[in-house]
């Protein structure tokens, strides 16, 4: 039954994934919010929101174990698995410049995070100061970005442009809510599963979390790159597996 569970979770999580995004970026589109801002925010939050709500369930079951190990699993699924599955696709040539602030952001958030679990500091004020420092990279990231053609513009543009969403608003809408809606079910399932199967088999809920459910929240970040790849763009690919493990720690 467990075994069952997971699986649920992650079809849920997958399709729930997928919708969201498209969804809301279907919705942003109708609206004339540019490619930039849809592919800073709506995409690195959307891929991320597995992660998100996954953890949140986890914390509210009191699976402590399998929400840290699902952050830190995802992260290492994201650049071994989803990088390597779209370089494998397609070599990526990228331009350096376009992902020096990025990848400066998401070694000082790995940093941040590795300094936490060292010292068993996870308290509401270190998750204030870390959704803080979230906020403050994308309102940066939007400043500098839309102040002219930068390399990391492109990158951030092109993340967005990689998203087809033929859909108008009510359509959109609807969409991501039910993409919102399979996510937050998936993760019940995903969760749920998961403290069972450790249970069983004897092993501890984080190795659960750094393995089966992150490779299961990892999951929209591979289709994503996956189709980046295919489309010659797998920079692309790159810039949004960093984007996603900066979300995912903050």
């Amino acid at each position: 039954m467990d075994y069952l569970l997971v699986l649920a979770g992650l079809v849920l999580l997958i399709f729930g994934g997928e919708g969201l995004v498209r969804g809301s970026v279907a919705v942003a589109r109708k609206l004339n919010i540019s490619e930039l801002v849809i592919g800073l925010t709506l995409v690195g939050c959307g891929t991320s929101m597995p992660e998100l709500v996954t953890s949140l369930r986890a914390i509210d079951t009191g699976a402590v174990g399998i929400s840290i190990g699902n952050v830190m699993g995802s992260n290492v699924a994201n650049i071994l698995l989803v990088l390597g599955a779209a370089a494998l696709v397609k070599p990526i040539l990228t331009n350096p410049g376009a992902l020096k602030r990025d990848a400066a952001v998401v070694i000082g958030a790995t940093a941040a995070l590795c300094w936490l679990i060292w010292l068993d500091a996870f308290t509401r004020l270190s998750g204030f100061l870390l959704v803080t420092a979230l906020v403050l990279y994308i309102i940066l990231s939007l400043v500098a970005d839309m102040r002219g053609n930068t390399p990391e513009a492109e990158m951030h543009a092109g993340e967005g442009e990689m998203v087809e969403a033929p859909y108008g608003i009510v359509k959109g809408l609807l969409i991501a809510l039910a993409g919102l809606a399979g996510i937050v079910f998936g993760a019940r399932f995903m969760v749920d599963g998961a403290v069972g199967i450790a249970r069983d088999i004897g092993v501890s809920e984080a190795v659960i979390g750094m393995s089966i459910v992150a490779v299961g929240t990892s999951l929209p970040e591979l289709a994503t790159s996956l189709v980046a790849a295919r489309s010659g763009k797998a920079d692309v690919a790159l810039g949004n597996i960093i984007g996603s493990n900066i979300f995912n720690i903050l």
